[in-house]
């Protein structure tokens, strides 16, 4: 039909003439901007096991003739190396990309002895290098060669090793070869504590040995004070991630906050035995947001036969971690970044946390397991602290109140008397250890009181008819919390046997 043909035909020149008119804003952009523009086009890691796909640079050449010769002699659009790419895509790619800033990923067993020599001869131009190890292969004796030379390019280094990998030449490169390294990551590699890595910004370093009890073997030859002196270095150093059991030798006396760092974002993870003295040595900041997670080393798959956490034993995790927090507390206040006024303190069957900030946190980012400190983009400073009980003591009222006392005796008087805003859930404390501790919270304004288990669904109402009553109901001045404004109480069913205190009831 001639009429529908031409409609046809109309849509067709409409949808060319649009085309048309969006090449022609593109003809005017110069090639350098157009290549940044190239440089940002999402282009996610291939899965070069099964299907390799081109990169983004291919298929922008596909577009037009001007693109496509932006495209294939832009060398920052073929920097991107994979020792897992068919052979025809990683020689394409190095050819393209004359060598210039590259970034080289790999999973070292699939790595052959040809791409091998290839990395060691093109190791002065990496910029990247992210090596993952998941069987015996050694990288470090693979890239001796390569540990030998100066890398000039080198900003980031990623490299995990087969099981506590010590290798002196690399100690040397890390140290004396990497003048541009900002980022390092380091598993199962002993870190060369006390250099000064004084460019480092970015430092994860992390082992399997999680509850680890045997010989911490090469980590035994650096002692607290190489640790300390490689912080005191530490200039530049803005996100810290310690994980696992023997990262360094834990000193024989818990150090006071000495070490003046420019870290904004401290991650720890182990028994606060080890990763304590860390958090302990450094002073607190405007800035540094403090993630510490630990764990009670008890049976994990059956009930152990040890009897409840008591408040006087000063042995335990929950005592150790309670001088850690009050070490580095101690460098708060009077010369230091003001006092935190936010506290929370939630308890579920096997988890205490502790955190102060300066704002009231969601329940559900205290609760948790792996936060991503790395997407918290508050930039308000604060201290949290998580302990996983051990079996035996999950659910365990006499062991979770002896836990929380421990951990809320890390608060100076001075300290809780600058906190308004109070978050607590069912501690199982008694009336007395309410009063004697929240005397001198005369500043709180805001009070929330959740229960996350059922369990302690009592306890959490018992912990609301202690502080208001006694703030609330009191015929003369109230004796705790004078100036609060606001009072939330969450999933607690208030009843007269729960809320009863010294004849006054409230439902």
């Amino acid at each position: 039909m001639p009429g529908a043909e031409d409609g046809m035909a109309a849509m067709r020149a409409d949808l060319n003439e649009r085309r048309d008119a969006l090449f022609s804003m593109t003809t005017t952009v110069p090639p350098e901007i157009l290549e940044i523009i190239f440089q940002l086009v999402d282009n996610p890691p291939q899965a070069y096991h099964s299907s390799w796909s081109p990169p983004a640079a291919v298929q922008i050449s596909h577009v037009c003739r001007r693109w496509r010769a932006i495209a294939l002699s832009s060398k920052a659009l073929w920097n991107a190396l994979d020792t897992r790419m068919p052979t025809e895509a990683w020689t394409t790619h190095l050819a393209r990309s004359h060598f210039c800033s590259l970034n080289v990923r790999s999973i070292w067993e699939y790595v052959d002895a040809k791409r091998i020599a290839d990395i060691i001869a093109i190791f002065p131009h990496i910029q990247s290098l992210i090596i993952d190890t998941d069987s015996s292969d050694d990288p470090f004796t693979d890239l001796h060669a390569a540990f030998l030379s100066d890398s000039p390019a080198l900003h980031t280094l990623e490299i995990g090793g087969p099981s506590e990998s010590w290798d002196p030449t690399f100690n040397e490169y890390l140290a004396h070869r990497t003048p541009a390294l900002r980022e390092l990551a380091l598993h199962q590699v002993v870190f060369p504590w006390g250099f000064s890595l004084a460019d480092i910004r970015v430092l994860r370093l992390s082992t399997y040995n999680y509850a680890h009890e045997g010989d911490d073997g090469p980590w035994l030859g650096h002692n607290f004070q190489d640790v300390l002196r490689t912080l005191h270095a530490a200039h530049s150093l803005e996100k810290l991630t310690i994980w696992g059991d023997c990262v360094f030798t834990p000193p024989s006396e818990l150090p006071i906050p000495t070490v003046t760092s420019p870290v904004r974002m401290l991650f720890l993870e182990g028994p606060v035995s080890r990763v304590g003295p860390m958090l302990a040595a450094l002073q607190a900041s405007n800035t540094l947001q403090a993630w510490i997670n630990t764990e009670e080393y008890g049976n994990h798959w059956q009930q152990t036969s040890h009897g409840p956490e008591m408040v006087d034993d000063m042995t335990t995790v929950s005592a150790c971690a309670s001088d850690v927090l009050r070490n580095h507390l101690l460098s708060r206040g009077e010369q230091g970044p003001p006092e935190f006024t936010a506290f929370h303190m939630i308890t579920d069957r096997d988890l205490v946390v502790f955190r102060l900030g300066f704002e009231q946190s969601p329940l559900s980012s205290l609760l948790v397991k792996d936060m991503d400190i790395d997407k918290d983009e508050s930039h308000v400073p604060y201290l949290n602290f998580r302990l996983k009980l051990q079996v035996a003591h999950h659910g365990d009222k006499v062991s979770i109140r002896a836990k929380t006392l421990k951990l809320a005796r890390s608060i100076a008087v001075k300290q809780l008397q600058c906190v308004r805003q109070l978050v607590l859930s069912a501690l199982c404390w008694t009336t007395q250890d309410v009063e004697s501790f929240f005397q001198d919270a005369y500043l709180v304004e805001s009070l929330t009181i959740y229960t996350v288990s059922d369990v302690f669904e009592r306890e959490a109402a018992t912990l609301v008819a202690d502080p208001v009553c006694a703030s609330t109901f009191a015929a003369s001045e109230p004796s705790l919390f004078p100036a609060i404004r606001t009072l939330r109480i969450v999933g607690v069913t208030l009843s007269s046997s729960t809320m009863r205190r010294e004849g006054d009831v409230t439902q």
